[in-house]
């Protein structure tokens, strides 16, 4: 779930471990092998961390990180884009309101007759990542947050509005 790097929640040790990624990395392969799994992935890892690691033949299929308007690592996603890792975001509404610069992401909505969740989470796709949300805990609203969800595919964001969302952090 985290690299085993110097300093991380999997290695408070201080000293940088690589060979535990690669270690867990084989137990995983092995579970894929076994036909436990279908693909194997991992989560939070940098691209530092991600070229640290000795994968084998077999890279990971994922790398589930945070990714919203107001926190992302650009390096970490062009990597994993070039090594055909997909990239996963979690956490995209994070930095969707409330934020000074919330204002802009509700005149681009406007601009595209759309809501500011939606530009929120179309601009992650248009990163090239995938996301793995959720419809909230509102009973009432899942439905509307559903439908809204699908209307991603509904319209896109300019060269210009992508720029503007970029330098939003």
């Amino acid at each position: 779930h985290h690299p085993c790097t110097a300093g991380s929640r999997a290695n408070p040790s201080g000293k940088d471990e690589p060979k535990i990624d690669g270690a867990l990395w084989k137990g995983l392969l092995q579970a894929q092998k076994a036909g436990m799994v279908k693909s194997i992935g991992i989560s939070n890892y940098k691209a530092a961390d991600i070229q640290g690691v000795d994968w084998g033949e077999t890279k990971p299929a994922v790398n589930q990180c945070h990714l919203s308007i107001g926190s992302h690592d650009d390096e970490t996603i062009a990597y994993c884009i070039k090594e055909g890792i997909t990239y996963e975001a979690y956490g995209t509404m994070r930095s969707c309101y409330g934020k000074p610069y919330t204002p802009t992401l509700d005149k681009i909505a406007k601009g595209h007759n759309t809501g500011t969740a939606q530009v929120c989470l179309r601009w992650v796709l248009q990163r090239g990542a995938v996301m793995a949300i959720g419809t909230g805990s509102n009973a009432a609203a899942i439905a509307n947050y559903t439908k809204e969800d699908l209307d991603l595919f509904g319209f896109e964001l300019t060269s210009a509005e992508m720029d503007t969302i970029n330098n939003m952090k």
